[in-house]
């Protein structure tokens, strides 16, 4: 049988084509023979734009092999993984032990002592692998008698795939849900672990790896299968734990299958620091954003999210595989124990997936705020613009005007026109600042912005311009309101004379008839 790294599918097939025709050489046919081609053709002019496509297309196809490779192809094999091997009681403060085999030897050494030993009632014997290796499986599988063909006719089957499946291949193959398999000696479950990756820059990143269970019901053995050693999963703990029989597992009415939903509940509760650590850190970011805005933002969050996504995707296929535990179509789950601690697994996923929701949601409000600064900015320099493009309104209209070749135009030929030009520049300038001023366009923080636009004399002649053009409007103001008050009073004086001078020459008043 072949190796499992040399078993190709549909997703290798498509990688093969993909990068077939990216390399395949470009053959040009000749213009006078349609069915020759061109011994020497003459090198085409690439454009830029056509080498920037030609560039974003080749990283595109790039990306899409290295997705195909990555996560479809089948876990690689570890030449030389690292076996433990813990025996404990389903009784309170019951010794067991804990081995720790070095080499391959010793190894398999182990797997026969267990599997020549008969089994007893009330010991589980628990083998944890870090590491893929076919060589090792399958002495496993055959020093313990186990089958390797299809599943049997009346096995569960969850997940999809193949009834030809070989129980080790099963091992290697990445599965993107929970899987549930029968083969009549044993049993295959498949779940996931989340890791802490090393942060990029300040961003926690979040991986995930596959754990494939395998039970055997009845010698109450279990062997436990990962891609390599977690740092974040503390499974030292957990088999000290169970060989001073303190653990869950440490009762009489536990089952030898109560170890699959403790590691099931201790691979959910080691993911909820991580969600909190990216919560934490969506915390720090919104303040940032607050204390300074910008655009620097906007990828941090964005890779925040794509992380939170991975971690809700864990929790609902963690509640997937509760689910098809709690089906028990077999009839392999029924103690009690174990039905409780998959109704905690199943409600904390629901927690971890809510979570996650939550933060994703804070994540999404701080690339709100980030597109809201953006147009903010961006109004902002239009708004700027078009001040200035207000401001310089007259002048384009004086330039324009004096700017006609007609031969009548007595200011051209005046001495001092240049310097009335210049000199009517900044007293329009300010008189349209003064009017948009007073009309409530310009706010403070909008002459702040203008300012900072223009050279430092300019703003210092209008500022002395503006100064003097107010002072002057006042007096102007002080000068109109006295010659008006002046008005209305020789208007009232020659009102009275008027009404007076009627009254003694009308007839009704004067007496006569």
């Amino acid at each position: 049988m072949d190796p499992p790294q040399a078993r190709g599918g549909r997703f290798q097939q498509a990688v093969q084509e993909i990068q077939a025709t990216t390399t395949a050489p470009k053959q040009q046919k000749s213009r006078l023979f349609p069915s020759q081609t061109s011994s020497s053709p003459k090198p085409k002019k690439i454009t830029r734009s056509e080498a920037k496509k030609e560039e974003e297309l080749n990283t595109f196809t790039k990306l899409t092999v290295d997705y195909l490779n990555n996560k479809h192809a089948d876990i690689e094999p570890e030449p030389s993984p690292k076996t433990y091997y813990c025996e404990y009681a389903n009784l309170r403060n019951t010794p067991g032990r804990c081995v720790e085999p070095e080499t391959e030897t010793q190894t398999l050494a182990l797997i026969d002592e267990v599997a020549d030993a008969p089994p007893r009632p009330n010991v589980t014997s628990w083998f944890h692998i870090e590491g893929v290796n076919d060589a090792v499986l399958r002495e496993f599988f055959a020093r313990m008698k186990l089958n390797t063909g299809a599943p049997s006719n009346g096995g569960a089957r969850r997940g999809g795939g193949k009834n030809g499946d070989d129980a080790v291949a099963l091992f290697f193959k990445r599965h993107r849900e929970p899987r549930l398999r029968f083969f009549g000696t044993h049993m295959y479950v498949a779940m996931q672990l989340l890791d802490r990756n090393d942060s990029e820059g300040d961003i926690p990143m979040v991986s995930d790896q596959q754990v494939s269970a395998l039970f055997i019901p009845n010698r109450r053995i279990l062997l436990t299968v990962s891609e390599y050693a977690s740092p974040g999963t503390d499974f030292d703990r957990m088999r000290e734990t169970l060989v001073q029989g303190s653990s869950a597992c440490n009762h009489p009415n536990a089952d030898a299958t109560l170890l699959l939903a403790v590691l099931a509940d201790k691979f959910m509760e080691d993911s909820f620091p991580l969600a909190e650590e990216l919560g934490d850190y969506l915390e720090l970011l919104a303040h940032a954003l607050i204390m300074k805005p910008g655009l620097r933002y906007n990828i941090p969050a964005d890779k925040v999210r794509t992380e939170l996504w991975r971690m809700r995707r864990f929790a609902l296929r963690t509640r997937r595989l509760t689910e098809i535990l709690a089906e028990d179509p077999l009839q392999l789950f029924e103690n009690a124990r174990f039905q409780s601690f998959v109704a905690v697994v199943e409600r904390q996923s629901s927690s971890l997936a809510e979570l996650c929701g939550m933060h994703n949601e804070r994540c999404g409000d701080i690339m709100s705020r980030i597109e809201v600064h953006q147009t903010h900015k961006t109004n902002e320099t239009l708004f700027t613009l078009t001040i200035l493009t207000a401001l310089i309104i007259p002048v384009q209209f004086l330039t324009g005007v004096y700017g006609m070749n007609f031969e009548n135009m007595p200011e051209l030929r005046t001495t001092y026109g240049y310097y009335v030009f210049w000199a009517a520049v900044p007293t329009l300038c300010t008189f349209t600042y003064l009017m948009l001023r007073r009309k409530g366009l310009i706010e403070d923080d909008s002459d702040i912005r203008i300012t900072q636009l223009m050279p430092t004399e300019v703003v210092s002649a209008v500022s002395f311009i503006s100064k003097r053009a107010k002072r002057r409007m006042r007096q102007v103001g002080v000068g109109a309101a006295y010659v008006a008050g002046g008005m209305a009073k020789g208007a009232k004086k020659a009102g009275g004379a008027v009404h007076v001078t009627i009254k003694s020459a009308s007839p009704r008043f004067s007496g006569s008839g």
